[in-house]
């Protein structure tokens, strides 16, 4: 997997859990084989993060600081739906969504890429967390 982060508002530390972070979920995902550019914004009150792909910029993470255990989630919660991207089960390119192939036209919070990207996000943590015995956090 190659991947950067464009950070100005990160500490190192944060920096180095992120990437340890992304790295498993590639892992875990299957996504060793992608480009994927990381931007480490400022701090936002409406989302935690954001992710997208297109066939010119390719696989793109924006995260917002937060809390670390957040940070976590947020990574996981866009790791997955780079997954849905890279595999072809979600896509927004279109004025309607596309879920494996059908139109979704559903809330927020029904939306099926949604609702796997939040419960892969406590999944992804919990796995990482074990893993890590040197994080402190």
């Amino acid at each position: 997997m190659r991947f950067y982060i464009n950070k100005k508002h990160w500490s190192k530390r944060d920096d180095l859990l992120i990437t340890k972070a992304i790295r498993y979920a590639a892992y875990r995902y299957g996504l060793q084989d992608i480009d994927l550019a990381i931007k480490l914004g400022k701090p936002n009150d409406k989302y935690w993060g954001f992710s997208d792909f297109d066939d010119v910029t390719g696989y793109k993470i924006w995260l917002y600081p937060t809390e670390t255990m957040d940070v976590l989630s947020t990574v996981f919660h866009e790791m997955t739906h780079i997954k849905q991207f890279f595999y072809g089960e979600l896509d927004l390119d279109r004025f309607i969504p596309r879920w494996k192939g059908k139109k979704c036209e559903a809330d927020y919070k029904d939306q099926p890429w949604e609702q796997e990207a939040h419960e892969m996000e406590v999944v992804l943590l919990k796995e990482f967390l074990d893993i890590q015995v040197d994080l402190v956090i």
